[in-house]
């Protein structure tokens, strides 16, 4: 038996001078739980700590590995995180040497010689998880194992990739027990995320997705999804989720399954989910209205027609329009998210974004700024630096929400910081919006969440206008 420290970086970082309890989303890190949950079950022993709690990083870092004494650690982290994440390694490297540390993830699975340059990471894993690090545990000769990156005479090898794990259901539910299960939220409120399968078959320009999921989507099946979310709301009264696929109807009949065996078992439950809008029917929506649906994520990205159709999204404004309008008349919420900055875009464009997102009128636009995450079409095209350059100095800058990291000939990266400020006082300080909100309010909770999610965004964007 062996035994596995797991590390979830903290993700302040990636919301920079917002206050994400306020303003934000902080959910689990399942990646982690995952494999936390399958180590586990293979007769290893296992801890899971996510960061984002520590007061006293290192020091909880510290203590926890000194209490559990572990053979690995194991640290899972995205392009904003990953600077983070090789801090902790090399704290660790030096508290406690002979520990093997371990660097998944989707930025180590996109750059995993970039990564195994680092000198305190021993093993890069490279894809979905759970079977590679049991193997390691295993103590399995590092040449057999799928889909590493590791050092061998002073030289860096990549070993052949893993296949994507086919049976979902094959998996064990998350490590629930070691996480702060109550202590998640979703924009202020209480929630927790989980996720009914992995992957998306589109090939949106700007999505990291297919780094681990290869363009492939695979579906746990309806009754051991819906397994998990009762057992949750059983065992942990958790009655707020967040269905974390990228895109959850991408079957339509699978979602009413998955919505008919809620209420059949009577899980009085509220949840929030991401989808598309070309995979959505009026019909649909009601069903997921009466199992608990109550608001959709949507991505819009740009209303701009040669930017949108560049992105290889595949869908049109007249959809997002109807699905929205579909929503609001059965009482769904709705988010529409805007990607600013993408190929193409000019100020031109980003106008025409926000008089759309204006009319569009969800409860809930966000603005973010582009980031070209390595292993996307966009990476690619901003490192050849024609269409669009990144400025970015290093990887603690590749947030979209502090500052553009992105230009071309039509826009400065400075342009594009300056309009998504005006866009979000433009969109949330707008009378019109402002008078819908307060006269949407129910409760004294709704009002003091408001309240909170109003004085973050007035301090992130006007005080960052004084200083600037």
């Amino acid at each position: 038996m062996a035994r596995i420290y797991l590390i979830a970086p903290p993700c302040h970082n990636v919301y920079r001078q917002i206050n994400s309890k306020n303003f934000g989303v902080l959910q689990p890190p399942l990646g982690l739980a995952y494999i936390g949950s399958f180590v586990k079950k293979h007769g290893h022993a296992v801890e899971i700590i996510d960061t984002a709690f520590c007061k006293d990083l290192f020091g909880n870092i510290e203590n926890g590995i000194s209490g559990f004494k572990p053979d690995f650690v194991g640290i899972s982290a995205t392009t904003p995180q990953i600077t983070s994440a090789l801090e902790i390694a090399g704290y660790i490297k030096k508290r406690f040497p002979t520990i093997k540390t371990i660097l998944g993830g989707y930025h180590a699975s996109a750059l995993p010689e970039q990564s195994m340059a680092d000198p305190n990471i021993d093993i890069v894993v490279c894809g979905e998880g759970e079977m590679t690090v049991a193997e390691i545990l295993d103590g399995k000769d590092l040449n057999e194992i799928k889909g590493i990156c590791f050092r061998r005479d002073g030289k860096i090898k990549i070993n052949p990739p893993r296949p994507l794990i086919e049976n979902l259901d094959f998996l064990p539910f998350p490590l629930w027990e070691q996480l702060p299960v109550r202590s998640y939220y979703f924009f202020s409120q209480r929630a927790i995320g989980v996720i009914s399968g992995r992957g998306c078959p589109y090939r949106c320009s700007f999505c990291a997705s297919s780094v681990i999921n290869q363009y492939r989507c695979r579906m746990r099946s309806s009754a051991n999804f819906v397994d998990e979310v009762e057992w949750l709301y059983k065992n942990y009264g958790i009655n707020n989720l967040f269905f974390n696929d990228e895109t959850f109807t991408l079957d339509i009949k699978r979602t009413e399954e998955i919505c008919n065996l809620i209420l059949d078992r009577r899980i009085r439950i509220k949840w929030t989910c991401d989808t598309r809008v070309d995979h959505l029917t009026k019909p649909i929506l009601k069903i997921m209205r009466s199992a608990g649906c109550q608001c959709l994520r949507v991505g819009v990205e740009s209303a701009d027609d040669k930017v949108l159709k560049e992105t290889g999204k595949g869908i049109t404004l007249e959809q997002v329009e109807r699905v929205v309008s579909w929503a609001r008349e059965l009482g769904i919420k709705t988010t529409a998210y805007y990607l600013l900055g993408l190929p193409y875009e000019t100020l031109e464009s980003l106008k025409r974004t926000l008089l759309f997102s204006r009319k569009l009128k969800t409860d809930l636009s966000y603005f973010m700024m582009h980031v070209p995450l390595p292993g996307t079409r966009t990476w690619e095209i901003a490192k050849e630096g024609r269409i669009l350059r990144c400025v970015a100095k290093d990887w603690s800058e590749y947030t979209k929400h502090d500052k553009a990291i992105v230009e071309s000939d039509n826009l400065s990266a400075d342009q594009l910081t300056a309009y998504h400020d005006l866009m979000v006082k433009s969109y949330y300080f707008n009378p019109l919006y402002l008078s819908h909100k307060l006269f949407s309010i129910r409760s004294f909770r709704e009002l003091r969440e408001a309240f909170k999610a109003g004085a973050t965004l007035f301090k992130m964007i006007f005080l960052k206008s004084k200083k600037n």
